[in-house]
């Protein structure tokens, strides 16, 4: 009987200890509204902007490559999460017609992508802007200027 009192007089005072010595809450803890807290977390924790622009550019770099596209999930600065994009736009500088009837776009931001099947009345040239998009089911199309859309799979 006298352990267990002394165990019950021990779980009560150890979480009273443990509060009496913690530092005070943020300042922005104390604001009771969600919207306006958040603000004040937002102002007092900035992202920063280098980071933001660097995790675009790196997701835009990397749109083909992975599958389950769309849903991919890129970490953010400051621990926010954002989805990898759904398409991307780039300008052809080539296109090369290889064996059985498909061509190889490669794009001005280094990206090559490979049509995917031979038939495909898409017209592009080199110089055209052309979007690039997920597909049903893990695929890609290239969107021609005319509105055409091409299946392709990214090589490089």
């Amino acid at each position: 009987m006298r352990v267990a009192s002394l165990l019950i007089v021990w779980g009560l005072a150890t979480p009273l200890a443990a509060g009496a010595t913690e530092e005070a809450p943020h300042p922005c803890a104390r604001v009771s509204a969600p919207a306006e807290r958040l603000a004040c977390y937002d102002k007092a924790f900035p992202l920063p902007g280098e980071v933001v622009a660097a995790d675009a550019q790196q997701a835009q770099a990397g749109f083909g490559l992975t599958r389950g596209h769309g849903r991919k999930v890129t970490g953010g600065g400051g621990g926010i999460a954002q989805v990898a994009p759904d398409r991307i736009e780039s300008r052809v500088v080539s296109v090369a017609h290889g064996g059985g009837g498909q061509r190889r776009f490669e794009l001005d931001n280094g990206q090559v992508w490979m049509q995917a099947d031979a038939n495909s009345n898409g017209h592009v040239r080199s110089g055209d802007v052309v979007q690039l998009r997920n597909g049903a089911l893990g695929s890609y199309q290239l969107r021609t200027p005319s509105g055409v859309m091409v299946r392709v799979r990214r090589v490089r």
